[in-house]
């Protein structure tokens, strides 16, 4: 077996010269074979390494036990190691999670923290390939999505660091043979024999069934998921290009709008992944309580293009269909707010919905230009925000007030676009002019020397 990780490690350059590496160390057999493993490779690599081993508390003195095992382990043989306790129950509680994701999180945080404070490179862990074929079963079991039956990637990113899993191609029975033969002590935590958890179950029953129907199944499940991975990186590169073409994001108000009729020309299987770029996109951290149904909602979406309907996904994102457009925005946003007088964009620069431009000389405004005295542009006086429930505008034409909405309504402003129109208030906060639909209605007599000239850039906003 080392013969075999040391090999598969120079062939896909899993390690890079003289970097630092993190082994996450449990004491039970598959991590302990992976230490042995990496203390026989620092003869060969240039690498350094430390141990990091979590106590979840979730098992007394025996999860102590397993903690002081490791450390005393490594400190037996000069091993830099960091062991840690963690509160899983307390965490659980607070988050409102299951155990094993609760004792997750809690342990990756713990990795997150020993790299920055030790300046590790890389994060190490024992996952093998019997795991990979639990992780497939469980899949199958639980999800609609394929991208969840590729298995769990050989390396990828951490953070800013990276993690590395060299043990994916080695079964659990070499690992066992391999303890055996180096006589690498190990322990055994009580809870993998408990049924109860359903990764124990599938260990326990199904895959040795599956085994008898197929002795070669570490084998097969490993092409198996390789092959699944390179059709989903292809068909995800191509989804990312039309998500760039298409899809008309507004960073600020975390908002996406996209026009049916295009996606609607792509094949389903990108269309797919196209939704899930969009929620990645908008989410900081994708919700548990999304499902195959929201997929499916968002297919139904695209059968129409007229009149309007939304779909409510999960923390406040809404999917809404406004005639030939499909757009995502989360509720509840507050009206977007920026200062017209940024210095820093004065200069014949694009800030925002307009350009702005010094000039000496004031024209007639129109609905798209403004001349501000550079007095009142100075002082802050006037600012770029969205609309706010029952925002009105003075129009002197009709010698009265009118509602912005009616404004929109009467210019037939797709409803979708509503939201995000730019207006311009005063140090009141009374509209002044909505940007390209009314002429600015600013009482002034204030003849300056110098103007700072407003032009309304309707692609920018």
């Amino acid at each position: 077996m080392y013969t075999k990780v040391k090999e598969h490690i120079v062939t896909n350059q899993l390690i890079k010269e003289r970097e630092k590496l993190l082994l996450a160390v449990s004491g039970g057999a598959d991590s302990m074979a992976m230490l042995d493993v990496f203390s026989r490779l620092k003869a060969t690599f240039t690498f350094s390494f430390m141990v990091v081993t979590v106590d979840h508390g979730l098992r007394g003195k025996e999860s102590e036990a397993d903690r002081l095992f490791v450390e005393q382990y490594c400190e037996a043989r000069a091993i830099p190691v960091i062991g840690q306790t963690v509160d899983v129950i307390g965490y659980k509680k607070q988050h409102q999670v299951g155990t094993q994701v609760a004792a997750r999180e809690m342990r990756y945080k713990v990795f997150q923290d020993v790299m920055k404070v030790h300046d590790c490179e890389t994060l190490v862990l024992a996952h093998h390939a019997d795991d990979q074929v639990e992780s497939l079963v469980m899949q199958l079991i639980k999800s609609t999505d394929p991208r969840k039956l590729t298995g769990m990637p050989e390396v990828r990113a951490f953070g800013d660091k990276r993690l590395i899993r060299p043990f994916l191609h080695v079964a659990k029975e070499d690992i066992y043979q391999y303890l055996d033969k180096q006589q690498v002590p190990y322990r055994e935590d009580p809870s993998n024999a408990d049924d109860h958890y359903r990764r124990n179950a599938i260990r326990h029953h199904i895959i040795p069934l599956l085994k008898q129907f197929n002795p070669e199944l570490l084998k097969t499940t490993s092409v198996l998921m390789s092959h699944l991975k390179e059709d989903d990186d292809y068909l995800t590169k191509e989804a990312q290009k039309r998500f760039d073409q298409y899809a008309e994001k507004q960073s600020v108000n975390r908002e996406i709008s996209i026009d049916i009729s295009v996606v609607k020309k792509e094949a389903r299987a990108l269309q797919r992944r196209l939704f899930h770029l969009i929620l990645n996109y908008l989410y900081d951290t994708l919700p548990s309580r999304l499902s195959y149904k929201h997929e499916t909602a968002f297919f139904s979406l695209l059968q129409h293009t007229d009149g309007h309907r939304s779909v409510d996904l999960p923390d406040g994102l809404v999917m809404r269909q406004v005639y030939h457009r499909l757009m995502f925005r989360f509720k509840d946003q507050q009206a977007c707010e920026t200062m017209v007088n940024d210095k820093a964009s004065i200069s014949h620069q694009q800030h925002g919905p307009f350009t702005k431009a010094i000039v000496s000389e004031k024209k007639d405004a129109t609905k798209d230009c403004l001349y501000l005295p550079y007095e009142l542009y100075d002082k802050g006086m006037y600012k770029i925000r969205t609309r706010k429930a029952g925002d009105k505008i003075y129009l002197p034409e009709l010698d009265g007030h009118k509602k912005v909405s009616r404004i929109f309504i009467d210019h037939k402003i797709p409803q979708d676009h509503r939201e995000d129109w730019p207006l311009l208030v005063d140090q009141h906060d009374h509209v002044v002019w909505v940007l390209g639909l009314t002429k600015p209605f600013i009482q002034t007599h204030v003849e300056a020397k110098q103007y700072v000239k407003l032009t309304y850039q309707k692609k920018s906003f």
